[in-house]
């Protein structure tokens, strides 16, 4: 994204911000290796979740291969992108928490219950 469309995408972001303050947002980033999130998702979602990643992953000219290839090429290429987005996010006043969506349902359950201040561990 070049600089005029950083500046409008910061712009917009620091004003959906102002507009939702009264509601305190938050936002939860669920963050983790890519190969290892694809794998585990395809068993959780189905085929069509793995056919509608994998158009998406042609239409951005990910690598040929097998569909979970070129998913993981596809979602590691975004990975810049993502982190734009976060700082973007940071510096217009939103509050990131960042959970490791690695970890069991119940880990990442937890991490959020903490970071929310709902639960300490014992």
């Amino acid at each position: 994204m070049g600089d005029v469309g950083t500046a409008r995408l910061r712009s917009l972001v620091r004003d959906v911000r102002r507009l939702a303050d009264d509601m305190m947002p938050l936002l939860l980033f669920l963050h983790g290796d890519v190969r290892e999130s694809t794998r585990r998702a395809v068993p959780e979602r189905g085929r069509s979740w793995v056919d509608y990643w994998s158009r998406v992953a042609e239409e951005d000219h990910a690598v040929g291969g097998p569909a979970l290839e070129r998913i993981v090429h596809h979602q590691e290429r975004s990975q810049a992108q993502k982190q734009a987005d976060l700082d973007i996010l940071r510096s217009t006043g939103w509050f990131l928490l960042d959970l490791d969506a690695t970890a069991p349902a119940e880990d990442v359950l937890a991490q959020a219950l903490a970071g929310l201040g709902l639960w300490r561990p014992a």
